[in-house]
């Protein structure tokens, strides 16, 4: 694999032209060493100082632009990873915060007032207060917290620069000021986390929705031969009967009460349509949401591919 690029930090990371050592002196400022985890070469193409480093630290980018990072404590690996996916992919992750916690309108509002119903739905949901609950019950010198002290420690370090002008933002980001890019927290770590779980796994909006049509073409057919529609539109049973569990049932339901057959059908409350209504604005705000962190289809990660080498087939 061909190696360039090479990052060096030691106490602060540094970018050079050609290889420099540097290692932490007591003060925490930069003397010269010998060389960093990584070794002496590739040469170094470039460097950059970072605060709060214990030790050199070597990054090295390979012909796949993909970033690699040595160091001799976890916390300074985190610091510099942090910086660096700060320096590849500004916009996304401001985004991605402003997004979690509902802060899209504080840059976007005047020019789209819709993202105000976003972040109210978003701030309804409270992705950044269970962030914040949960940053807030690590204990004060726990291994995780540290490692999220130290991953934010290296985005606000970015962030801080391009505040005053020592980073560029891409040319191709429009509409977002050098401010919005403020000091990040383990919090906003955490709520882009729990972002991600939400994106992939919170269907409160859809039941909204498929509830509102399945109640009104109930009551639009009633008593037509339509009636019974929603049967062949919605399948409610799985494409495979196969079951993961004895076919006996659950333990506490031995008279098969979660079957959604007789004798024991599921009860089917009704939810007024005035409730339904007014859920709309929550359910479209919601689907701004999603639409603007990614189409159906093309979003998570888990496709996999077996190597023609491993499999017969």
């Amino acid at each position: 694999m061909r190696r360039s690029n090479l990052l060096r930090a030691a106490g602060v990371v540094t970018w050079a032209t050609t290889l420099v050592p540097f290692a932490c002196s007591e003060s925490g400022s930069a003397g010269a060493s010998s060389p960093g985890p990584f070794g002496a070469s590739p040469a170094v193409s470039a460097t950059v100082r970072l605060a709060h480093l214990s030790g050199p630290v070597d990054v090295v980018r390979d012909k796949n632009g993909l970033v690699h990072i040595w160091a001799t404590r976890a916390t300074d690996a985190l610091r510099v990873e942090g910086y660096q996916i700060a320096r590849d992919r500004t916009a996304e992750l401001e985004l991605a915060r402003r997004y979690a916690e509902g802060r899209l309108a504080e840059i976007f509002g005047a020019a789209d007032p819709g993202k105000i119903d976003q972040d109210i739905a978003m701030r309804t949901i409270g992705l950044a207060r269970v962030a914040r609950q949960t940053y807030d019950a690590l204990p004060a010198g726990s291994e995780l917290k540290a490692w999220l002290d130290a991953y934010a420690d290296g985005i606000s370090q970015f962030n801080a620069r391009l505040q005053t002008g020592d980073e560029d933002l891409p040319k191709s980001m429009i509409g977002m000021p050098r401010s919005a890019f403020t000091p990040w927290t383990g919090v906003d770590s955490l709520a882009v986390g729990r972002l991600e779980s939400w994106d992939l796994a919170y269907t409160g909006d859809t039941e909204i929705t498929q509830t509102e049509l399945a109640q009104t073409a109930a009551t639009t057919f009633a008593g037509t031969a339509r009636a019974g529609f929603d049967v062949d539109f919605l399948r409610f049973a799985p494409l495979d009967p196969t079951l993961a569990l004895e076919r006996a049932g659950f333990p506490d339901d031995p008279t098969h009460t979660m079957l959604r057959r007789a004798p024991h059908p599921l009860p089917t409350p009704r939810v007024p349509a005035a409730v339904l209504a007014g859920a709309r604005g929550f359910t479209s705000a919601l689907g701004e949401v999603r639409a603007g962190l990614g189409r159906y289809g093309v979003r998570g990660s888990n496709d996999w591919v077996v190597g023609p080498s491993r499999t017969a087939t």
